[in-house]
């Protein structure tokens, strides 16, 4: 064998073990970055349990406060949707998720003397939905749209477009099978919840869950400055 045909081997070898390398680091990178994502540190343990504690005034000022102006005397607003946001854009996603689930179910320990399973179950699957479709829309803007200029403007588009897309979810949700859980376990099976199934209740739907969520982005808006300062110089 030649011995440029000895040097091209070594150079075709040493090229394969810096590919195996990068591949190596790259993986390594991505697994950190999951880790990082799941990683429960001391300080996002104190700022879930300051997003819990508010998740828990809020909740008392929606059912105290809002009950006594709720549509057809059941449809109240919520404002317990904005500790979610604050969680999300503090944290992230998975974190959010589990606040939704928790503090949706934690009605039941006296907080909402009016909470039922199915309701909470619906507004359980409501936020889900919200908080999910928000997350996802909010990370393509970023790749798509990264001036910062703009985030409260690009962040009141797709708060407007989840809202929609909430609303649609929620007569989905009723008309499928909420309203038939209610009229079994609350209505005898008399079919006196079923009633509610009219394209009059599906727009009483839409145009109340559009309110309540653009309600709570619009006061999420005016907290995005004093969030990013708060994330900038923590390492959440």
């Amino acid at each position: 064998m030649e011995k440029s045909d000895i040097k091209n081997e070594k150079q075709l070898l040493n090229l394969d073990n810096q590919d195996n390398f990068d591949l190596v680091l790259i993986k390594q990178i991505k697994i950190n970055k999951w880790k990082n994502y799941f990683k429960l540190t001391s300080h996002r343990i104190a700022l879930l349990a300051i997003v819990l504690a508010l998740n828990i005034c809020l909740s008392f000022i929606s059912v105290y406060l809002f009950q006594g102006f709720a549509f057809l005397g059941f449809l109240r607003y919520e404002i317990t949707f904005i500790s979610y946001l604050i969680c999300l854009k503090a944290i992230n996603l998975f974190y959010s998720s589990l606040i939704v689930i928790i503090a949706s179910w934690m009605r039941f320990i006296g907080i909402d003397p009016m909470a039922e399973w199915v309701g909470v179950l619906t507004m359980n699957l409501s936020d889900l939905f919200a908080i999910c479709i928000f997350a996802l829309f909010f990370y393509f803007s970023n790749i798509f749209f990264k001036n910062k200029n703009y985030e409260v403007l690009k962040t009141f588009i797709i708060a407007l477009i989840v809202s929609i897309l909430v609303s649609f979810w929620n007569i989905i949700l009723n008309f499928s099978f909420i309203l038939y859980l209610y009229d079994k376990f609350y209505g005898n099976s008399s079919g006196v919840f079923l009633e509610f199934k009219t394209w009059w209740y599906a727009g009483v739907l839409f145009g109340f869950n559009i309110s309540k969520y653009m309600f709570n982005f619009i006061i999420f808006l005016s907290l995005i400055k004093p969030l990013n300062r708060i994330k900038s110089n923590s390492n959440l």
